[in-house]
């Protein structure tokens, strides 16, 4: 196969929606210089970078998940990276001293800051494939039907998911809650045809009451 690309040193930017609606922006030359093309997967490794320290990562802010297939896991210990799709219509920055930059939203998701230092890597899909991914909605119903089109446009219009990110699909809204590769709790990573996609809802609830009566009789 392909000789494996060293990882780039690159310094990250951010930027709106109002820029441009993608998640990712790359200059060309880093395309080039990380042999990426259109559809393929970035890894930003910013772990041992002192603005974002580990204590900082989302997935690490709440208790372990629980996959229906692995049971109850542990944290990672050393998983800090954020995994994004390079656009199938890629523009370059309009910045041309610009490497590459991230949506406002996924930036406050990592805690990441204008002007951080990161490490870029090409993946393949294959290595950082998700096991079970957790998404939650609220106010709102959702059909097996509805469920099922809601899987099959995330597989072809936003493989890559981080904890945090809210996937919107034909009206449907959905967040990601948690998720697992390999056994082990991850903050980012590709869904493919293998993925569990678990769906709860916050709307769903229930209150059991019981009722304990006592009754005691007293012998004289």
């Amino acid at each position: 196969g392909a000789p494996r690309v060293e990882a780039k040193s690159a310094s990250l930017w951010i930027h709106g929606r109002e820029v441009d609606e993608e998640e990712l922006l790359l200059s060309v030359a880093l395309l080039e210089e990380l042999q990426l093309k259109p559809g393929d997967f970035l890894e930003i490794d910013f772990a041992e970078t002192p603005e974002a320290p580990r204590s900082n990562s989302p997935a690490r802010d709440k208790s372990p998940p629980s996959s229906p297939s692995h049971g109850e896991t542990e944290t990672s210990s050393g998983d800090q990276t954020l995994v994004l799709r390079v656009p199938e219509a890629h523009r370059p920055p309009s910045k041309s001293a610009l490497q590459i930059s991230v949506q406002r939203p996924v930036a406050e998701a990592f805690h990441l800051c204008n002007r951080q230092p990161v490490l870029l890597r090409q993946v393949r899909a294959e290595d950082v494939a998700l096991d079970w991914v957790e998404l939650v909605f609220k106010e709102q119903y959702m059909s097996r039907g509805d469920i099922w089109h809601f899987r099959r446009h995330l597989l072809e219009r936003a493989p890559a998911l981080y904890v945090g990110k809210v996937c919107e699909e034909e009206g449907a809204r959905a967040q990601v809650q948690a998720m697992v590769r390999r056994g082990a709790p991850v903050e980012s990573g590709v869904v493919n045809a293998d993925t569990v996609l678990s769906f709860r809802s916050r709307c769903a609830s229930f209150v059991l009451l019981i009722e304990v009566r006592l009754r005691l009789r007293l012998r004289l």
